[in-house]
């Protein structure tokens, strides 16, 4: 079933296997990028029998290999399920591989108190829900499909197939400030960024890493220089290792 939306955007109405199937063909598809929110995405070899999670982390893993932006954003499950567990599986699989993987934990402030007594605030949280698959700021999956072997055999689901630039300016706005954002840093932008905060006046630069390996590295020896700068300056400079 397809309707117009956006002034021709077109639009599908897709159930499980055809989800399955767009998945597959968005994500072979993609030259410039693969953002994904899930809720649940659960990659246990006792939950996903049929290796329906297992091809779909595949198939990001693959397209991240070819260089597309893959940036994956998953709930922590905690407050909605307390089963952080669930997603385990699904992270390891995708960052052993290279693609980069964010814990979703907002937080709203919620006021407490009332009158012209002073107010106190509490950190409240708040779970990621939306389900969405977008490729190339074109095309995009949007709706109720977890990743779960469930999701595509005993439960009924639906999603909304999307291919129009101007329709998904919307999803791209309402995507979460850790998907969307430049919070995804690895190689090279990651050490340009710690080196430019290093390099500001500060009364106190800690690092905590597991470990350090300068040898070969002459980005990682300017930042060792940038600390020693700092402590130079006055900075306290505590450096954390693992042993």
């Amino acid at each position: 079933m397809q309707s117009l939306l956006f002034g021709g955007a077109r639009v599908g109405l897709v159930g499980d296997a055809a989800y399955l199937v767009h998945a597959h063909a968005l994500c072979a598809s993609a030259h410039e990028r693969l953002w994904v929110t899930q809720f649940v995405a659960d990659g246990r070899v006792s939950s996903d029998g049929e290796g329906i999670v297992l091809e779909l982390c595949h198939a990001l893993a693959e397209a991240h290999h070819r260089g597309v932006d893959v940036r994956v954003v998953h709930d922590d499950l905690r407050k909605s399920l307390d089963a952080p567990e669930l997603n385990a599986a699904f992270r390891r699989f995708l960052t052993s591989r290279g693609v980069p993987v964010r814990i979703y934990g907002g937080f709203d402030d919620e006021r407490l108190g009332r009158g012209s007594r002073k107010r106190r605030t509490q950190r409240r949280r708040h779970s990621l829900h939306a389900k969405m698959l977008l490729c190339d700021d074109t095309s995009a999956l949007v709706g109720n499909h977890n990743w779960t072997g469930g999701a595509f055999g005993a439960h009924c689901e639906m999603s909304l197939s999307i291919a129009s630039r101007d329709a998904l300016r919307a999803v791209v706005e309402r995507t979460p400030r850790q998907t969307a954002d430049v919070a995804f840093l690895t190689g090279d932008r990651y050490l340009a960024l710690v080196t430019r905060l290093v390099r500001r006046p500060r009364a106190l630069v800690c690092v905590l890493v597991p470990r350090v390996r300068s040898r070969g590295s002459t980005r990682i020896q300017t930042l060792l220089r940038e600390l020693v700068a700092a402590k130079a300056r006055g900075a306290d400079v505590p450096l954390i290792l693992t042993r």
